[in-house]
């Protein structure tokens, strides 16, 4: 291999490496593009905003949840007077057969 070769070899090489950075430096954002982005205070905030609607909204999930609960435990009380009340009949049943005879 000769130097001319080397030289050229290592020319191209430099080139490819330029075209590389060149299209490094397209994706690469600049100062007013930094401008666009959110800053710390700016994330706080929307944060906060978040935050404050979760909270909202669970006490919404909270307050149905406890209807629903609500509902649910008037049923099992109703569901207990009803098993006593069968409980009761089935006893008077079972005395009338004893004392009709059947």
């Amino acid at each position: 291999m000769t130097i001319d070769n080397l030289a050229q070899i290592t020319q191209g090489e430099f080139l490819n490496m330029d075209k590389k950075i060149d299209d490094i430096r397209e994706h690469m954002a600049t100062k007013e593009d930094l401008n666009l982005f959110a800053t710390k205070d700016d994330i706080k905030g929307l944060k906060e905003e978040v935050v404050d609607e979760v909270r909202k909204e669970n006490v919404k999930v909270i307050q149905s949840n406890d209807k629903v609960v609500t509902k649910l435990d008037l049923l099992l009380v109703e569901e207990a007077a009803r098993t006593e009340q069968y409980k009761r009949q089935d006893k008077d049943i079972a005395f009338i057969k004893q004392k009709v005879g059947i």
